[in-house]
This record gives C-alpha cells, sequence and structure tokens, in this order.
C-alpha cells in the first residue's frame, strides 16, 4: 500500500500574502513530510525485524533457551531482530 501526501497545494503570487506567511506554511509542509517519512521509515524497520525474527529463533538451541529461559530469549531475540532492522536501514542509506 503506498501512501501519498496529500498537503494542499499554495500557488504563490505577488501580494497575495507576506512572506512570512509563506515560509510558515512551507515549514508546515517540511514538517508533514519528515512526520510522514518517520512513519514509513519506523514502518520499514518493523518489517525489517519480523524478517529476522524466523532467523534468530531458528539459531536457538535448546540448550540455551532452557538456560536463560523464554521470558529473557524473547527479550534477546526482539533486540536482535531490532538491531537487524537498523543494521539493514543503515545499508540502504548508502
Amino acid at each position: 500500500m503506498k501512501k501519498t501526501f496529500d498537503a494542499p497545494v499554495k500557488k504563490f503570487s505577488a501580494g497575495s500574502s507576506s512572506l512570512a506567511d509563506d515560509i510558515k506554511f512551507l515549514e508546515a509542509q517540511v514538517r508533514s513530510l519528515e512526520n510522514e517519512c518517520r512513519a514509513m521509515r519506523e514502518n520499514l524497520r518493523d518489517r525489517f525485524a519480523m524478517a529476522a525474527v524466523p532467523a534468530i529463533i531458528s539459531n536457538l538451541s535448546p540448550e540455551n533457551l532452557e538456560r536463560v529461559g523464554w521470558v529473557c530469549a524473547k527479550e534477546t531475540i526482539a533486540k536482535d531482530a531490532y538491531n537487524i532492522a537498523d543494521a539493514m536501514l543503515e545499508v540502504r542509506k548508502s
């Protein structure tokens, strides 16, 4: 599902508004786009983390799971998954 930016389009014409008003409007648009990008990035981070979980679980040995317990293992799995997701996002930047 692709999300699109549906901000109102403002046409600039001489004398219709002050420069300060135009700047405020453009700053609001930038903030809106930054928020949308942040939400999309978080969604992608969650998807990468979900993709990493099966591989992490498949590498758990029954001995380690028995030794540390499932509660501790769940926390470690989640942290590892998000560490992998963050690394994947960093690679996408370059």
